[in-house]
């Protein structure tokens, strides 16, 4: 299992494997496990996109959202149409831009189709709360409990909209 982990220079599946790993710890919420692994599936296969997602996301866990933006977008210049890392550019800009342009990539999904119906709007629930405005987050999320009463996402978006209110 250590040489597994470790992997081996050059070796695609030893990227895969570290991407893998990552991906596990991103789920279990342990960022600085996941910002290893991912650093090390980057550094076997740079040209990974995927790999380039979980550093993205293992920065966010951590808090860095300017490398956030700079690992979704080297995912999205590897993988143009690659929805995920798109969505997380899209919220990595609003982390770090905080002006309602950041949402552009936003915008974009949907006109291409990539992004629709309560999945958009959810997206937009969260594009709100990443560049902290509380009212547009609670207009979105309004419409999204009228448009979709049962989407499993609103009491999460509820709840990340509460924390953000001023006590």
């Amino acid at each position: 299992l250590r040489t597994l982990q470790r992997g081996r220079e050059g070796d695609p599946a030893s990227a895969r494997i570290a991407g893998a790993l990552a991906w596990v710890h991103l789920r279990r919420g342990d960022g600085p496990a996941a910002l290893t692994e991912a650093r090390r599936a980057v550094a076997l296969a740079p040209g990974f996109p995927e790999a380039r997602l979980h550093l993205a996301n293992a920065l966010h866990l951590t808090g860095d959202h300017p490398g956030e933006l700079a690992e979704s977008t080297r995912a999205v210049a590897l993988s143009p149409r690659y929805r995920e890392a798109r969505i997380v550019r899209a919220f990595a800009r609003c982390e770090v831009e905080r002006d309602p342009a950041c949402e552009a990539d936003l915008d974009a999904l949907e006109r291409d189709g990539s992004l629709a119906g309560a999945d958009a709007l959810a997206a937009r629930v969260e594009a709100a709360l990443s560049r902290r405005d509380l009212d547009a987050a609670g207009e979105r999320l309004a419409r999204l409990r009228g448009a979709h009463p049962a989407d499993r996402r609103i009491p999460q978006l509820g709840r990340a909209a509460g924390a953000l209110q001023p006590r």
